[in-house]
């Protein structure tokens, strides 16, 4: 599939934040899930394949819900006042498409209000 439309990081508390992201605008095919991958801001390398962890870089992923269209995922766990890189990738069963831009967020136990969803655009 095509890479999901957008995707951004909100800060919830001092040791979480919430990713969401829009589903790929082609996903030739149907999504059978989305992965959530993040690391700490500045670490090199791939994500290893554990729970979401401030020590290390992260990895996890989230299963498609019955609608098909999950669109956000709470990250926990996370060292206060530490920056974190985020991005989504979107799988088939032909296996994982592109991935998003990469997005970066602090935690903080002073989180200021932000809208989690995005804009669309409706005809009637």
């Amino acid at each position: 599939p095509e890479a999901p439309a957008g995707i951004k990081a909100l800060t919830l508390t001092a040791d979480s934040i919430l990713v969401s992201w829009l589903p790929p605008a082609h996903p030739n095919g149907i999504i059978t899930h989305y992965t959530v991958y993040g690391k700490d801001h500045g670490k090199k390398g791939s994500p290893k394949r554990t729970d979401f962890d401030a020590r290390t870089t992260h990895y996890n992923i989230v299963r498609v819900d019955e609608t098909g269209r999950p669109s956000m995922f709470e990250v926990r766990g996370l060292s206060e006042n530490n920056k974190y890189d985020f991005w989504v990738t979107a799988s088939t069963a032909k296996g994982e498409g592109d991935p998003t831009m990469v997005v970066s967020q602090t935690t903080s136990s002073r989180a200021p209000a932000k809208i989690a969803s995005f804009s669309r655009l409706l005809k009637v």
